[in-house]
C-alpha cells in the first residue's frame, strides 16, 4: 500500500497543475455555473480516479518507458499519430499559459509590472534547461505539500465564514463569472479531458515502472482521488467568495492572502514555484520532442521555443485559460476512442 500511496502523490503533483493552483479553472469550469458546477465538479470526481488508474495499469501492463508504446499497441497508427500531435500541441499551449501566469502571480501580490514575472520565469527555465532538469524537477516537486495545505485551509476558512445568503452567492458567481464554455456538463467533461491531457502521458510512465497491476491501479486511483476532492472543495470555495474574487487573475492567492498578508506572500512564492516547475516541464519536453531526430539541436530550440512563449504571454492570463484549456480539452477527449482494442500480444 505504501508503494500505492507514493505513486499516487506523484500522479498528483504532476496533475495539479498552476491554473489548478491559482484556482482559475475552479472559477471559470465551475463556479461560472453556480450551483450546478459543484455536481460538475463531483462527476470530475469520480471520472479522474478511473482515468488515473487505467493510465497507470496501461503503463504497467506494457512496461511503458513512453506513452507511444501504449497508444501504437491500444489504437491504430492514424490515431496515435493525431494523440502524439495533440499532447505536442498542449504543452505548447501549456507552456506559454504559465508564463503567462508568472508575470499574473507577481502583479498581484507585489503589483510588479506583468512582464517581469513572465521574463524572469523565461530565463529561470532557459537556464535550468541546460542543467539536470530530472534533478531540479525532484526538488521542485516537494513543494506540493505546500499547495495541499494551502488549498484545504482556504478550503476550511470558507467554510467557517460562508456568507450571509448562499444562494444569492451561487447566483452572482453565475451571473457574472466569465466562462467560454456553453453550459456546466460541456465545461466538466471538457475539464476533465484536460486533466487527463496533462496526465495521462506521465501517468503511463509512471505505471511502466510498477509490475503489479494492481498496485499501479491503486495508485492511479488514489492520485485522481485527492485531485477530484481538492477540486470539489475549492470550487465550493469559489461559489461562496465569487463576490470578492471573480474578476482576479489568482482567486486563490486573493483568498490566502485575505486570511493572512504574510500566508498570502507565502502562497505568492509557492504558487509561482509550481508554475515555474510546469513551465520548466513542458518547455523540456516540448524541446525533445521537436528536435527529436536531431537531438544536438535541443538547446537552440528551447531558447526559440521559450521566447515564443514569452511573447504570447503578453496576453491576459484568466483569457487564456478561458480560450486556450477549452481547445485542448476538446481535444483531448477525441482519445478517447471507442474502437480501441486491448490485447496481450503487444505486450513485452
Amino acid at each position: 500500500m505504501k508503494k500505492a500511496v507514493i505513486l499516487g502523490m506523484a500522479y498528483f503533483s504532476c496533475t495539479v497543475g498552476a491554473g489548478f493552483a491559482s484556482g482559475q479553472e475552479m472559477l471559470q469550469y465551475y463556479a461560472a455555473f453556480g450551483g450546478w458546477g459543484i455536481i460538475g465538479a463531483a462527476i470530475a470526481l469520480i471520472l479522474m480516479p478511473l482515468i488515473a488508474m487505467i493510465a497507470m495499469q496501461y503503463g504497467s501492463y506494457f512496461q511503458a518507458t513512453s506513452h507511444d508504446r501504449v497508444f501504437t499497441s491500444v489504437t491504430s497508427k492514424l490515431m496515435a499519430r493525431f494523440i502524439d500531435y495533440t499532447i505536442t500541441f498542449t504543452q505548447f499551449c501549456i507552456s506559454f499559459v504559465m508564463l503567462a501566469g508568472a508575470g499574473a502571480n507577481l502583479n498581484q501580490q507585489f503589483d510588479t509590472p506583468l512582464w517581469f514575472g513572465s521574463a524572469l520565469m523565461a530565463v529561470a527555465v532557459i537556464i535550468c534547461g541546460f542543467l539536470n532538469v530530472e534533478k531540479v524537477t525532484n526538488v521542485l516537486g516537494s513543494i506540493t505539500p505546500f499547495i495541499v495545505v494551502l488549498l484545504v485551509i482556504v478550503s476550511i476558512h470558507s467554510y467557517l465564514n460562508p456568507p450571509e445568503d448562499i444562494g444569492a452567492a451561487f447566483e452572482f458567481a453565475q451571473n457574472n463569472v466569465s466562462t467560454t464554455l456553453p453550459n456546466w456538463w460541456v465545461s466538466t467533461f471538457n475539464y476533465v479531458g484536460i486533466a487527463m491531457m496533462g496526465g495521462i502521458s506521465m501517468g503511463i510512465i509512471m505505471g511502466g515502472d510498477m509490475l503489479d497491476l494492481k498496485t499501479a491501479g491503486r495508485g492511479g486511483m488514489l492520485g485522481g482521488l485527492l485531485f477530484g476532492i481538492l477540486l470539489v472543495m475549492m470550487v465550493i470555495a469559489m461559489l461562496f467568495n465569487s463576490e470578492t474574487v471573480y474578476q482576479d487573475a489568482l482567486p486563490t492567492l486573493s483568498l490566502i492572502t485575505a486570511i493572512s498578508t504574510p500566508l498570502g506572500t507565502f502562497a505568492s512564492i509557492i504558487i509561482y514555484v509550481m508554475i515555474f516547475s510546469t513551465a520548466l516541464g513542458n518547455f523540456y519536453s516540448l524541446s525533445r520532442r521537436v528536435v527529436a531526430k536531431k537531438p544536438e539541436h535541443f538547446h537552440k530550440a528551447l531558447i526559440i521555443l521559450v521566447l515564443i512563449g514569452f511573447g504570447l504571454s503578453f496576453l491576459d492570463f484568466a483569457t487564456l485559460v478561458g480560450f486556450v484549456f477549452p481547445i485542448t480539452g476538446y481535444l483531448a477527449l477525441r482519445m478517447v476512442d471507442p474502437k480501441q482494442k486491448f490485447t496481450t500480444a503487444h505486450r513485452r
